[in-house]
């Protein structure tokens, strides 16, 4: 049975019967046997037809005269789903230490309320109002939504486990996931909220849109400096690796990013985000202030690298910019009573320079900050003159 199978003859003919089609039972002239016809094509001497050999047990008579009757299959159409406007938000993200160390990445978040929506063009908007290109958004939405209520202020250092807070996303479809510690290590669950980029681990699903998220991870990417500055209704954008990275600018230095959407009657625009986190190195950690026998001051603090997120037993921080420099500040840092430039996470003061800045500005304010190559980072209080 199985050598008859494998049995195929290929027939021309320049007859022409409408009953040869594919599936059809036929006899060939000079041939023994039943023979399935596989197909046909047109050749310029004739009709070539294609039979397989139909194993023994039936005959002849009981084969069908026209083809078998074959269901024609059912077309995989999208949902005709309406379409609706797009919603914006853009930020600058950290620099993330393996492209170039000048090169800013900034991501816009396009999305929808309605599961229609078709994507839209993007562009960078310059001082006059003119519209530069900067590619597509795709037509997958970005998970976008704003806080129901405010996230309470919580240390970066340690896992937050008792914050919590409710997002409420722009579409109903829209589905946040739980992560791991092992996940969350290698960078799920990264979100912008208000301007400080959070991690969570678990997302419960309230209803209506609505999220909460706790087990959070808090002021990553160098965000510390704004924990303590959430209100309701701040933006959350899931910073899932699917946003798309616009190309810079062609000319100028724009700050806000425009969406032109199938649906939307203008552009929708946004602030950039972040600004400037990309270039800025990372504040100073780990203030240490002693006072020495005579009464001065011997300041100290330990380097933090932007780019440099995950920490390598036995070996130090990358630099990651062109030299190593901190600048200290006593008093105000846009009206410094006094500075001192240094090369080493390091500072004594004598104590005639301490005696002159407490007579000056009695508990001034001693700080220290990083200065990289293309920017100076946020300041770190290491003691008051008190």
């Amino acid at each position: 049975r199985e050598a008859w199978l494998r049995q195929s003859l290929v027939w021309r003919s320049a007859a022409l019967d409408p009953r040869l089609g594919p599936g059809a039972l036929v006899r060939a002239p000079g041939m023994a046997g039943v023979w399935r016809v596989a197909d046909w094509e047109w050749r310029a001497d004739g009709l070539e037809v294609t039979l397989w050999r139909v194993p023994p047990g039936g005959s002849a008579a009981a084969a069908p005269a026209t083809p078998w009757p074959a269901d024609p299959g059912r077309a995989a159409l999208a949902p005709d789903l309406p379409a609706g406007p797009s919603r914006i938000a853009a930020c600058e993200l950290p620099w993330d230490g393996t492209a170039g160390q000048g090169q800013v990445r900034t991501v816009a978040a396009v999305s929808s309320a309605a599961p229609g929506w078709t994507g839209a063009a993007l562009y960078w908007v310059d001082a006059g109002g003119g519209l530069l290109p900067a590619g597509g958004s795709g037509r997958t939405r970005a998970v976008l939504g704003h806080a129901e209520d405010r996230l309470v202020p919580a240390g970066p250092l340690l896992p937050d486990r008792a914050s919590r807070v409710v997002v409420a996303l722009l579409g109903d479809d829209m589905v946040l996931s739980d992560a791991t510690g092992a996940q969350l290590a290698n960078g799920a669950n990264r979100a912008l909220l208000g301007n400080e980029i959070v991690q969570f681990a678990r997302a419960v699903p309230l209803g209506g849109g609505c999220w909460r998220l706790s087990g959070l991870l808090r002021g990553r990417g160098g965000t510390e400096s704004m924990i303590d500055t959430h209100q309701a209704g701040d933006r959350f954008i899931l910073l899932d690796g699917r946003l798309p990275v616009l190309d810079p600018p062609t000319e100028g230095d724009a700050a806000r990013i425009a969406a032109i959407g199938l649906m939307d009657p203008a552009p929708v625009l946004t602030e950039v985000a972040l600004r400037g986190i990309a270039l800025r190195p990372l504040s100073p950690v780990h203030p240490v202030a002693r006072t020495l026998p005579d009464g001065g001051l011997a300041l100290g603090w330990t380097r933090r690298a932007r780019g440099a997120w995950i920490w390598a037993d036995g070996a130090d921080a990358p630099l990651h910019e062109e030299a190593e420099a901190y600048e200290v500040l006593a008093g105000s840092p846009a009206q410094p009573l006094a500075r001192w430039d240094v090369t080493a996470p390091r500072l004594a003061l004598t104590a005639e320079a301490v005696r002159a800045l407490r007579a000056k500005q009695p508990g001034a304010a001693l700080m220290v900050r990083q200065r990289g190559s293309y920017a100076v980072s946020e300041s770190l209080l290491l003691t008051h003159l008190s």
